[in-house]
């Protein structure tokens, strides 16, 4: 408690030393150039820009070259002594921090800009890692790498990611959000996170639209040519050092601009970049007896399953992006952008032991300190899964992710009507060509006893003592099954898009204009699946013997002895050539092909979308209205693999793929999304904002096409059951959400702010997982539906300075933070009371501190994600109610070191994850039943930036 107040004094120390300090806040003039692209590919005016265009004078490297000097902000140099300042930089316009808090303060509606200079200061890979310095914005992690982004306690699929614009599709099936993992930042710009959503703007996105802004040769006066390249090491291989290799990237950047004759010009930028990134992964995860089908477990922490998984990946991300620009003169511009990026991951392999049935029942032992001790054999076991079995399973993926987007467009201006367009291309998909695992089951009954604790360590690190198992040896284990599921994911996008404008004449004093716009936007979507197996034969053989793998035991961070046994593992040469002789053989075949037809689907969808708006300025107000329209038209096609869920009585599958039909469905809605903006500049330095906005979330594929998943698992029911489907609906209803910002923002210097924001969003049409019984009463059907109302509403915070007038050196100092409080309520369960929404969070907030002078910079960040609801149970279930399941409270901090030696040569140290923080779900009653955690270690890597120019 004390740390806390403590802090917290510091911090309205800074405040108020700031607001003592001297102001700087007069705009230089911009020296005669062409200006920069802004995000929506309009050629921004230098009149109108606060920002200046330079931080020191002199001819240099630019904002992305290497330069000591470390202002995020204008500031006077002329005092600096030749050792402080060894080089002088022209920075661009617009790659500033200060520059991107000068657009937030233009802005008509809420708007948080992170500018390239800023996310370059970090140790940033990827727009996951950058987008959790702006205000509000949450991030789920999976195996180490932010995966998804939340904005303003928001489900992920509410949201869109554009690039200049442009709807960037998701390449995973079940969901619309963008994987922010799979997007370096070294393909872009700035980024800008839209918290009002204005007619002229797509009307997607419930919480907020985050911009990608491309890179443009523009912003780098004197042409650029840098290469990057790093090398780290991942200490965190619970597999052991044999499987160990080290980290590496590299990333090149050119660009270049030339004089057409005249006032042409022409500006090129090409960049790319590659990592080849390894890692391992130690995770345990468990389920209780209570949420599967054990009437009689002695204690809620009984367990049905531990899952005992050591894991080990390698990921190769690239990314290539290219902007051309061509100024013919100062009325017309013609741009083409584009950007692709993804990665190719292999989880080869991932070792699993699982202990099945192990259910603490009558006539086990509950001991005095609170363990369980389980005996083999117990007859009076009531186990859904079974007697007690301990599986040993290998799994070998190869995921393929790509995302590629680019526009083609202009601006032209005749008198006093300007227009512009563009025509886009989007596509992203998914594929996975090979998913192979592999299992062995114990061949004969085991024996003696395992006595397991999951009451201490809050459940993180159970003890798991199988000293007193007998029978369980790699003789004993026999081959089961071996499996494959490729699968194949894909969208592709088309638009185009046109603006007009005119500005009309007023009194003195006030000007107004006139906009408006048409777009119109398709894409195609597809998923196939298939899943081949062959099984063991009744004179099955083959033992784990033959196939033993390096160790039977790994690391894991508070474990009893610092490891957990996982007994006989299989290695990965069980997946060369001749080995798989045994296995695959003539019986290897479809094992499910009907189901497999069930799961395929095809979705194809156009919207069309015009809108008009006028704003008009007087004096220190702005006043801004409009209404957009979108209309929207989709057609789907899945097959009826099922009759179940179409015919009365009966629950099983239909007999034969002659028997599965295709079934095609169609949905039209049309939207009119009004929105009004209150802008007034009390003065130069503090301005607020009231804006109303109405935005839409249409469902995912996964939600609204009636495909039914062969392997489909209801929560809280037995995973075995086959009678357990998920299925969408086709008569899923929008989200739509009327929503209410009010923002105040204050600049105290250049390149600093002090903001505080509140919203309210009144959403109708919420998606909601619905649950029901199927036809037999043995399981469940999984679909989707609409609650009329929730809501969700809350407050920012943030706050960023350097304090250069501390006297000394302490003039490097500079923090950063923002602090995002959020509340919601609707009902997710049919007859249930109101609870959190999935995906929010209640408290959201990123931290920094750093250092920036005589050519070092040194930046330490803190990124938090407050716990939420990740699935809703099954209060239906016939089982008994399953319980919702939490994503966990998730804190992470990273650092980097930075020294310039001179404008051609630099040196960085980066760690990531430096705090250990764990991947964490747990189920209610609390945080102390834990499902999955999962341990990643920290990273480090260090490397050298080498300027040519």
């Amino acid at each position: 408690m004390r740390i806390e107040q403590r802090h917290g004094l510091s911090f309205l120390a800074l405040i108020s030393l700031s607001l003592l300090a001297p102001m700087n806040l007069e705009s230089e003039a911009m020296p005669p150039a062409i200006a920069p692209l802004n995000s929506s590919g309009s050629i921004q005016s230098a009149s109108t820009d606060k920002s200046p265009s330079t931080e020191s004078i002199a001819s240099s490297p630019t904002a992305s070259s290497i330069s000591p000097t470390p202002m995020a902000q204008s500031q006077d140099t002329s005092a600096t002594s030749a050792e402080e300042l060894t080089t002088v930089v022209v920075k661009a316009k617009g790659l500033s921090q200060a520059a991107a808090f000068d657009q937030m303060h233009d802005s008509l509606g809420k708007l948080n800009v992170l500018s390239e200079d800023q996310i370059a200061q970090t140790p940033f890979k990827v727009v996951g890692q950058a987008v959790q310095e702006l205000p509000g914005v949450g991030v789920q992690h999976d195996e180490g790498m932010p995966l998804f982004m939340q904005i303003r306690g928001t489900d992920e699929n509410l949201n869109i990611i554009t690039y200049n614009n442009t709807l960037i599709p998701s390449f995973v099936p079940s969901q619309s959000a963008v994987q922010v993992d799979a997007i370096p930042v070294g393909v872009v710009s700035n980024l800008e996170l839209y918290k009002t959503i204005l007619p002229n703007m797509d009307a997607q996105g419930i919480g907020g639209q985050v911009n990608l802004v491309p890179r443009s040769a523009f912003n780098y006066a004197d042409g650029l040519l840098t290469a990057e390249l790093e090398g780290g090491y991942n200490p965190e291989f619970p597999t052991g050092s044999q499987w160990t290799q080290p980290t590496y990237s590299g990333k090149l950047t050119w660009a270049d601009t030339y004089q057409l004759g005249g006032d042409s010009k022409l500006g090129i930028l090409l960049t790319g970049n590659y990592d080849n990134h390894n890692f391992g992964i130690s995770d345990v995860e468990a389920t209780y007896s209570s949420s599967l089908a054990v009437t009689n477990a002695l204690s809620s922490k009984s367990i049905d399953q531990y899952s005992f998984r050591n894991e080990d990946y390698t990921r190769q991300t690239a990314g290539l992006a290219a902007d051309i620009d061509l100024y013919a003169d100062a009325d017309n511009k013609y741009y083409l952008n584009f950007f692709g990026s993804g990665y190719d991951e292999w989880r080869d392999p991932k070792l699993v032991t699982d202990f099945n049935g192990i259910d603490v029942v009558t006539g086990d032992t509950i001991n005095p300190d609170g363990s369980f001790t389980v005996t083999a054999n117990n007859s009076n076991a009531n186990d859904s899964q079974g007697p007690f079995q301990v599986e040993s399973e290998l799994t070998h993926v190869l995921t393929e992710d790509r995302t590629l987007a680019g526009q083609l467009g202009g601006e032209n201006k005749f008198g006093g009507f300007d227009v512009d367009y563009k025509a886009d291309y989007a596509w992203a998909s998914q594929d996975e060509p090979d998913d192979y695992s592999y299992t062995f089951v114990n061949g004969t009954p085991l024996g003696g006893s395992i006595t397991y604790n999951n009451s201490t360590n809050n459940g993180n690190a159970p003890s798991f003592n199988t000293s007193n198992l007998t029978g369980w040896n790699a003789a004993n284990m026999v081959f089961s099954k071996v499996k494959d599921g490729p699968s194949n994911n894909y969208t592709n996008q088309f638009g185009i898009q046109a603006d007009g404008k005119f500005d009309t004449p007023l009194d003195a004093g006030n000007t107004g204009a006139f906009k408006f716009g048409v777009a119109a936007r398709t894409n195609y979507a597809q998923y196939s699946q298939q899943t081949w197996e062959a099984k063991a034969s009744g004179s099955n053989t083959v033992t784990m013997a033959q196939f033993l793998g390096p160790a039977d035991s790994y690391s894991y961070p508070g474990a009893p002895g610092g490891s957990y046994d996982m007994g006989p593992t299989l290695s990965p040469s069980i997946e060369g050539g001749a080995n798989l002789g045994p296995f695959k053989g003539a019986g290897w075949s479809l094992a499910d092909p009907v189901g497999d037809l069930g799961a395929d689907w095809n979705s194809y969808q156009q919207i069309y979308a015009g809108y008009a708006m006028y704003t008009l300025t007087s004096g220190k107000m702005t006043v801004e209205g409009g209404a957009r329209l979108e209309v929207t038209d989709i057609q789907f096609s899945w097959n009826n693999a099922y009759s179940s869920l179409y015919n009365a009585g009966g629950t099983q599958e239909l007999a034969n793929v002659s028997d599965v039909t295709t079934e095609w469905g169609s949905t039209y809605y049309a939207n009119l999304f009004p929105g009004l903006g209150f802008k007034y500049d009390w003065t130069d330095d503090l301005v607020s904002r009231v804006n109303y906005s109405e935005t839409i979330a249409r469902p995912t594929y996964e939600e609204y096409v009636p495909a039914v998943g062969a392997d489909s698992v209801v929560p809280g029911t037995d995973p075995t059951n086959t009678n357990n489907v998920q299925v969408g609906n086709a008569n899923l209803q929008p989200m739509t959400s009327n929503n209410v910002d009010f923002s105040t923002e204050f600049y105290p210097q250049k390149g600093s702010i002090f903001a505080f924001d509140a919203f309210v969003k009144d959403i109708n049409n919420y998606f909601t997982t619905n649950y029901a019984l199927t036809d037999s009463g043995q399981g469940s059907t999984v679909s989707f539906s609409n609650i009329p109302y929730s809501q969700i509403y809350g407050y920012e915070l943030q706050y960023q300075q350097q304090y250069t007038f501390l006297p000394w050196n302490l003039d490097g100092l500079g923090i950063r933070g923002a602090w995002d409080q959020n509340n919601s309520h609707g009902e997710t369960t049919p007859g249930a009371a109101w609870t959190s929404l999935p995906s929010q969070s209640n408290l959201v907030f990123d931290a920094g501190i750093f250092y920036k002078k005589y050519g070092w910079t040194l930046d330490v960040d803190g990124a938090f994600t407050g716990k939420n609801i990740f699935l809703v149970g099954d209060q239906n279930s016939p089982t008994g109610p399953a319980p919702d399941i939490w994503y966990d409270d998730y804190f992470q901090v990273d650092a980097k070191v930075e020294y310039v030696f001179n404008k051609y040569l630099k040196f960085h140290i980066n760690g990531d994850n430096l705090n250990n923080a764990p991947l964490r779900f747990y189920t209610d009653p609390g945080p102390n039943y834990p499902i999955q955690q999962e341990y990643y270690g920290p990273s480090f890597d260090g490397g050298v930036t080498l300027a040519f120019n």
